[in-house]
C-alpha cells in the first residue's frame, strides 16, 4: 500500500494560527426575560438562573436562565452535555469525558476541570437556555 504525505508550508500554518489568535470574544446575549415571568407547564422541568461566575462563558452568562430536566434512569448523558451537579451548591458545567459511571466536568471558560463526578451527584441535564 502506498503512503501519501501531504506537506503544508509552514507559512500557511502560522498565518492560520494568527487569524485565530486575533479572534474577538463577543459578549453573551443580555438576559431579556425575568425568571419570575416564566410559567413551565411540565412539572419535571426546572429553571436555573446563572450566577456571576463566568465559568460557562460564552455559553451562559450571569442571569441567563437554563432549562433543565431531572436526571433519571432513562436520561442519556454524553460528552458535550451540560449538566447541573451538587457540590455544596449547584454547579452547571459541561461533560468532557466519561469513565464507567463517572463524569469529568469542566466549565467552558475554566482552565481546569472539576474532577470526576458520580452520576448520583448530577441533578439536572440542560436542555435549553433563555437569554
Amino acid at each position: 500500500m502506498k503512503k501519501i504525505y501531504f506537506l503544508i508550508p509552514l507559512f500557511v500554518i502560522i498565518s492560520t494560527l494568527s487569524v485565530f489568535a486575533n479572534v474577538e470574544v463577543l459578549p453573551s446575549p443580555s438576559s431579556t426575560i425575568n425568571v419570575n415571568d416564566l410559567n413551565i407547564n411540565n412539572s419535571n422541568m426546572v429553571l436555573i438562573k446563572i450566577k456571576d461566575t463566568n465559568s460557562m462563558l460564552p455559553t451562559f452568562d450571569e442571569n441567563n436562565i437554563v432549562l433543565g430536566v431531572p436526571i433519571s434512569s432513562n436520561t442519556e448523558l454524553g460528552i458535550g452535555d451540560i449538566v447541573v451537579y451538587d457540590k455544596n451548591g449547584l454547579v452547571i458545567h459541561r461533560i468532557i469525558d466519561i469513565v464507567d459511571d463517572k463524569y469529568l466536568l469542566k466549565g467552558d471558560n475554566n482552565k481546569y476541570n472539576d474532577g470526576f463526578i458520580q452520576l448520583g451527584d448530577i441533578k439536572y441535564k440542560s436542555i435549553g437556555v433563555i437569554y
